[in-house]
């Protein structure tokens, strides 16, 4: 573990990531996340991994929604701190 890291865990592709780096939020993704286990069943040690939630068209971007437990719409966004621009008909206005 790198000197500089305050915990053990982390999720964060500033420091530690890998090509999900790329993939982009939408409010309609094409992706979900899900934790999955390899190897042990520890709870906290789970790798992270993408599945398509739909058929994805050859050149398409990979999306997932970062905030997936937000609610579809929210009357006032300005409390969020990232306002979403996915163009989705969905969209809730806010990534979180």
């Amino acid at each position: 573990m790198p000197r500089n890291c305050e915990t053990p865990f982390t999720i964060d592709a500033r420091l530690y990531g890998n090509v999900s780096h790329f993939f982009n939020h939408s409010c309609d993704p094409n992706m979900a996340i899900w934790a999955v286990y390899i190897n042990h069943l520890d709870p906290r040690l789970h790798e992270l991994a993408f599945f398509a939630i739909r058929d994805i068209e050859p050149g398409e971007e990979l999306t997932f929604d970062y905030s997936p437990h937000e609610p579809v719409a929210t009357a006032d966004p300005t409390p969020h701190k990232f306002v979403c621009h996915c163009g989705a008909a969905t969209c809730r206005g806010f990534i979180f």
